[in-house]
């Protein structure tokens, strides 16, 4: 395709319009812009040169899904969907943020989310309440941590008592529950089921306090469905004498499955004896 060139300064308001021969022979097209730069084109569009400002005081618009691309293989992007903001590494490498110090805030910059400082700590966020610092050492949590494995404290049960030679479950009060960030406490049969998805081993332990004792001998267990998986001693105090106590202490870890039960129990041999509410407790926490 023919190119023509044509060079001298335009005056008035006027048009200027070329028509370019229907020949071989390159034509260049050089206009000085407002200020006297010129800005000189191939006749493509392809080349555009000595443009040293774009936009002035108002700034460059650009339409919804229109980019500004960098890079010979436009290997960066930048434009807006109509919905959201992108910043695109399309090409060759990673995206890097460089800078003595990161804010990450939001829309006004009322508000922190995240503030990274070189040589320094990272500092996250919630609604501009700082929650974890990282340090040398590790990592600072203000509040409480939790992660996607279950874990389950009930603490403080009723003094519920049974019939001899049997087993009876310590009641615990739903009022003390202090952690729970899975859902599965049977509050009418008093016992913890693994939830949906939080199959794995577990560590188990379980204190029951023996009060208001007219027995020689008691024990408790700790229960994995209907069977027992650990159990203390007999203890052997003061026959026959009321209200002494004996606290029964078990640790176990295990493999649960989804659907499985947890609970604990206490055993007399004899006479009468019921739990002692202020010193039981459960608690079952996920290992893996």
């Amino acid at each position: 395709m023919a190119k023509v060139k044509i060079q001298g300064h335009a005056s008035g308001t006027g048009v200027l319009t070329v028509t370019a021969p229907n020949t071989s022979t390159d034509r260049t097209i050089t206009l000085p812009d407002a200020t006297g730069t010129l800005l000189t084109t191939d006749g493509s569009g392809a080349s555009l040169t000595g443009i040293s400002s774009v936009g002035g005081a108002t700034g460059v618009d650009f339409n919804d899904y229109v980019k500004a691309r960098f890079g010979t293989g436009n290997d960066l992007e930048m434009y807006h969907d109509a919905s959201n903001s992108i910043i695109k590494d399309a090409g060759t490498g990673s995206l890097q943020l460089l800078a003595s110090k990161h804010y990450i805030r939001n829309a006004d910059a009322s508000k922190d989310h995240i503030i990274m400082t070189d040589g320094g700590a990272v500092d996250i966020y919630h609604n501009n309440s700082r929650k974890l610092i990282t340090t040398t050492t590790g990592i600072d949590v203000t509040g409480i941590m939790t992660d996607d494995r279950a874990f389950f404290s009930v603490s403080d049960s009723d003094e519920n008592s049974g019939s001899s030679g049997a087993h009876h479950k310590v009641e615990f009060k739903n009022s003390s529950i202090v952690l729970d960030n899975k859902s599965g406490w049977d509050s009418s049969n008093f016992y913890w089921t693994v939830p949906s998805g939080q199959a794995g081993m577990y560590l188990i332990h379980a204190n029951v306090g023996i009060g208001s004792m007219t027995t020689n001998q008691s024990k408790a267990r700790i229960y994995i469905n209907s069977g027992d998986v650990i159990q203390s001693h007999f203890d052997a105090n003061n026959a026959n004498t009321e209200y002494h106590a004996f606290l029964h202490s078990m640790t176990t870890v295990q493999s649960l499955s989804v659907g499985d039960d947890v609970w604990a129990s206490f055993f007399i041999a004899d006479g009468t004896a019921s739990s002692k509410g202020d010193s039981s407790n459960l608690t079952i926490i996920q290992l893996t």
